[in-house]
């Protein structure tokens, strides 16, 4: 079937479904298979899973009446992701769409407001807030999302990532934030990677290059004193992760940043990916 047909139907498949009260297939465009099993899990057997490889394979999903009632996408998919968005805006799609992304900076917020998207969320940092919005979106509310006990763990994990978020100085081993939530280190690393489908390590280091960007940004800090700020006692430690998530050193950053017209080849390496996806797709970096 050609694209056009299929933008089409696809068109007519979504009209079809407006007003069908039975949600069932959840589309997650994008996703780390860390990411969909930790959604998976807050989600329970309440949603069916659909998950596309490529924009044309979501075309084929609308197409297919009664399959997909709403969008999860991670705009790490770059093209296919946005491509996506476009379609649904474009042709008025009454199709819930919500964006699950490790990027936090205004281009981004200004081209989804754009299309249309008020759904955003940060990685890993706003899963449960993902999860409960699509829940409610679809009208299944009052459906409990799991036993007690995934209360409890919920709790110790969102306690932990708060934490890790305003004590990022402090930190210097797991045992510093499994200590603060009064769990073993054990049982934390491994209830984290679950429900977050991100490693504890892996969401410090992720949160320290976040911070140092802004900082590089907003301030004229030394290097230095910015890697000590975030948590780092050795600068080579420091210059390795930032480059490790963003592909620049610190300095060439803050020139990109400062000065995107003299540097446009920097811009589209800092800003044209997500800064965290590579550590998210690869947590065991």
């Amino acid at each position: 079937m050609r694209a056009t047909s299929q933008a089409e139907c696809a068109t007519h498949a979504v009209g079809e479904r407006a007003g069908r009260h039975q949600i069932k297939h959840l589309c997650l465009l994008g996703h780390d298979a860390r990411t969909n099993a930790a959604l998976g899990r807050l989600l329970g057997k309440t949603f069916h899973f659909d998950l596309p490889a490529t924009f044309q394979d979501c075309l084929t999903l609308l197409c297919t009446r009664g399959r997909v009632h709403a969008f999860v996408v991670d705009t790490a998919c770059s093209g296919d992701s946005f491509r996506l968005l476009e379609f649904l805006f474009q042709r008025q799609l009454s199709m819930p769409t919500f964006v699950f992304t490790a990027a936090d900076d205004t281009d981004l917020g200004r081209r989804m407001e754009k299309l249309g998207v008020r759904n955003i969320y940060r990685k890993p940092r706003d899963i449960w807030s993902l999860a409960e919005h699509v829940r409610r979106e679809l009208g299944l509310t009052g459906r409990e999302m799991g036993p007690r006990t995934r209360a409890a763990t919920r709790d110790v994990v969102a306690r932990a990532i708060d934490f890790i978020a305003d004590n990022l100085p402090r930190i210097r081993t797991a045992a510093d934030v499994s200590g603060h939530v009064h769990v073993s280190r054990e049982h934390l690393t491994r209830q984290f990677a679950k429900y977050t489908g991100c490693t504890l390590w892996d969401f410090v280091t992720i949160c320290r290059v976040e911070k140092a960007k802004e900082l590089l940004h907003e301030s004229a800090m030394p290097v230095k004193e910015i890697a000590s700020r975030v948590g780092y006692t050795c600068l080579s430690s420091f210059f390795r992760a930032f480059a490790g998530h963003t592909g620049l050193t610190p300095n060439r950053y803050r020139k990109a940043i400062r000065n995107p017209r003299a540097y446009p080849e920097l811009v589209s390496r800092s800003w044209g990916a997500s800064p965290c996806t590579e550590a998210l797709k690869n947590p065991t970096r």
